[in-house]
């Protein structure tokens, strides 16, 4: 007999659970009484499942033990009744006349499926708080991106505002306020080669609501529309380019209705200044 075959074939690990039919059993019992190392790797088997459920010990809720107990129990009761069972003791383990084999080994198979259930319940929440985790790694994701984003808009900003305070070719046109506004002060940089207009809105006084400041450039006596712009006591510095304009000889600042108007209301000037 090729006990190493028999002992490879997993029919021990099988007895352990209780899985293995009838014969089977009767056949392990059978080995196990006749060859030696049979015998011992069936004890190595038993031993090697008992630490792998305590390595893996998770203590259950209160009902889910008291169901074990229970089930033990039942089990008990109902090995004592089947007196024509026949037990072969393999080791004092399996015959300690308290409880049958058959017993030990069902209530150890309830056993490892309610640690299964479990540990498979843990897992599950584990992966729950990873996926959160996640979330959250991909919402910083998003948050730092849009940080990125404006600190990038930020520095390109700052980075036009050097080119064209350093451009020689930028006339620099001075707005003060008006007596409607004394402490508007704005700045106008009109380029004389491309004849491009950027303005620096240093000092107006944040518009209301519906309300936006419109920049002129008078030409020939006549207004012309360079566009909006919005300011805001929370803003930055900025220089914002505006409409080109040619032959011009003032500036002016005037607060509009939203979206601008084609001409100037001359009783609503912040800031101007001459060329």
């Amino acid at each position: 007999m090729d006990t190493r075959a028999f002992i490879e074939s997993g029919i021990l690990e099988s007895y352990i659970l209780g899985n293995c039919t009838t014969e089977e059993r009767q056949q392990v019992e059978c080995m196990a009484r006749i060859f030696p190392d049979v015998h011992k790797e069936l004890e190595a088997v038993q031993k090697s499942f008992e630490q792998f459920i305590l390595s893996n010990k998770v203590d259950p809720p209160s009902h889910v033990k008291a169901r074990i107990v229970e089930a033990i129990e039942k089990e008990e009761q109902l090995s004592a009744r089947q007196t024509e069972a026949r037990v072969i003791p393999i080791n004092t383990k399996l015959s300690s006349g308290k409880k049958s084999g058959s017993a030990l080994l069902i209530a150890a198979s309830v056993a490892i499926i309610i640690i299964s259930g479990i540990m498979l319940y843990n897992l599950n929440e584990k992966n729950e708080r990873l996926s959160a985790q996640l979330n959250q790694l991909q919402d910083e994701q998003q948050e730092n991106k849009a940080k990125y984003e404006q600190l990038a808009q930020r520095f390109e900003n700052v980075n036009r505002h050097l080119v064209v305070l350093t451009d020689p070719h930028e006339l620099k046109v001075t707005m003060k306020g008006t007596a409607l506004s004394p402490q508007s002060v704005a700045s106008v940089f009109w380029n004389q080669n491309s004849k491009e207009v950027f303005l620096a809105a240093q000092s107006l006084p944040e518009p209301p609501a519906g309300k936006q400041y419109q920049l002129w450039g008078i030409v020939n006596g006549t207004p012309v529309d360079l566009g909006v712009f919005d300011v805001s006591k929370t803003s930055e510095f900025l220089i914002q380019q505006m409409k080109k304009v040619e032959g011009a000889t003032t500036f002016a600042v005037t607060l509009e209705k939203a979206g601008g108007s084609p001409v100037p209301t001359l009783d609503q000037m912040y800031a101007a200044g001459n060329i």
